[in-house]
């Protein structure tokens, strides 16, 4: 059985953002749950029913 060195780069995590009131995280936010808002989602209703 081999063994091997694997070296991989360490992760590192995404920034943490305030969302302060003005910024420009935080008026992409808004744009965006406004956009998904503004769309419908059709969900059909379907059941498995064997005959």
């Amino acid at each position: 059985m081999q063994y091997g060195d694997f070296y991989y780069p360490m992760p590192v995590n995404e920034p943490v953002l305030s969302y302060p009131p003005g910024s420009k995280e935080k008026l992409a936010l808004k744009a965006a749950l406004k956009e998904l808002k503004s769309t419908k989602l059709m969900c059909p209703c379907t059941s498995a029913v064997k005959k």
